[in-house]
């Protein structure tokens, strides 16, 4: 076969690496290859075969690992002290969503949700979580305690 000088250099590193791999690198560095051959404007080197090295792939790992593990807290919703909460809720990504979710599907009310989390929890001020990423909804079920509350507690939010 005859090509020009650039284009049998990238082809000779190409398949010089050929040795050095087996299993799944040997498709992979077939087909740079053929490509090699059908588009000879591309630069392919064996340099870009290093991103299949087992640290790299290992490197990769790690970092997928602790960025879904950060993901994972920034989703649990935090409580605002003071207010009762489900316990399980605050410990859930989704919090209080699988809860209402189901909940709709039997009684199609998301406010009846609501007041059943005020009774659940035997009180007029409850917190629900039902966005992950978000502050918690501070549901009031008592007309009184809707002035009373803020003024008591300035740190609430009104």
């Amino acid at each position: 076969m005859v090509t020009d000088g650039r284009h049998m250099r990238v082809s000779i590193q190409v398949w010089a690496g050929l040795n050095a791999f087996d299993g799944p690198f040997h498709e992979l560095l077939v087909s740079v290859h053929l490509l090699q051959h059908s588009f000879p404007f591309l630069s392919f080197s064996t340099c870009n075969m290093a991103l299949f090295s087992p640290a790299v792939i290992a490197l990769m790992a790690s970092v997928l690992v602790v960025a879904g593990y950060l993901l994972y807290r920034a989703a649990i919703p935090t409580p605002i002290p003071g207010i009762p909460y489900v316990q399980r809720s605050a410990t859930r990504p989704l919090g209080d969503f699988p809860d209402a979710i189901k909940y709709n599907a039997k009684t199609r009310e998301l406010t009846a949700f609501l007041a059943s989390k005020c009774v659940e929890l035997n009180s007029p001020v409850v917190q629900v979580f039902l966005r992950p990423f978000s502050r918690p909804w501070v549901i009031i079920a008592d007309s009184r305690e809707c002035v009373v509350r803020p003024s008591r507690n300035s740190k609430l939010p009104v």
